[in-house]
């Protein structure tokens, strides 16, 4: 299943048969931890509020082999990430290596977005974020997000079967009013290699696709705060500077 790490991807691979999988999600939703069980990797896991991973990671990580075709699993930086003190960097970052991806025509395939089953509300900056996500992959490309719940029980529950209907069929949060809408899978808490591996088979044989961000900036030449999500992100720190000169 798994090919040596240093694998020359510009010699051997390229969009035909090189499957790329960006890896997302809050801060803490175990994206390194997956990437390891399904690939054998070593990334640093983190164990608190701090994400671990404060770049785009998409060296060092073994692919996966199906069939013909490689998947390459992408880390990216955790979503609220404390040591920037808001989300603004982070994706930046996921922009501008989406938009040099896609300039070298070598676009992805998918994303998968880690959330744990136990928090138990979706709250506000939770759905802001996912309306950001949203805004890079452009609702045509919604069907490429594999929202991954993990943690569940072993036996699920009705309030566990609650949230992920929330989290899924909410327009606040995955929902979506057209016509693509997410896939969704679930990892138990104590998941293994298999399991991980299953998923990420998910994307083995998709076909790559151009996302919303990519065409803003790439096609169109638009700077990332002109983009559909950077203007959601600035028009939403207004508002937030306003109420907090208002409390003041």
């Amino acid at each position: 299943m798994l090919i040596p790490s240093q694998t020359p991807l510009c010699d051997e691979l390229d969009e035909t048969n090189l499957k790329t999988v960006l890896v997302c999600g809050a801060s803490g939703s175990g994206k390194s931890r997956f990437i390891n069980t399904a690939t054998g990797s070593n990334l640093v896991i983190g164990h608190g509020i701090d994400s671990e991973t404060d770049q785009v990671i998409d060296k060092g990580i073994p692919l996966l082999k199906y069939g013909d075709n490689y998947v390459q699993l992408v880390d990216t930086p955790g979503f609220q990430d404390t040591r920037d003190g808001d989300e603004v960097p982070v994706f930046k970052n996921i922009t501008e290596w989406l938009a040099a991806r896609y300039a070298g025509n070598l676009r992805i395939v998918g994303f998968i977005y880690l959330r744990s089953i136990q928090e138990s509300k979706v709250l506000r900056a939770e759905t802001r974020l996912i309306q950001m996500f949203k805004d890079l992959c452009g609702e045509d490309c919604l069907d490429r997000v594999l929202l991954v719940t993990n943690r569940w029980q072993q036996d699920s529950d009705e309030e566990e079967e609650r949230r992920e209907r929330e989290i899924v069929t909410d327009i606040r949060r995955f929902g979506s009013t057209g016509t693509k809408h997410i896939q969704v899978r679930r990892l138990r808490n104590k998941y293994g290699t298999q399991d991980a591996q299953q998923i990420v088979g998910l994307f083995a044989t998709r076909d790559p696709v151009t996302l919303q961000v990519q065409r803003e900036i790439v096609d169109n030449g638009v700077a990332f705060n002109e983009t559909t999500a950077g203007a959601h992100i600035e028009a939403d720190l207004r508002v937030r500077i306003e109420q907090m000169v208002g409390v003041n």
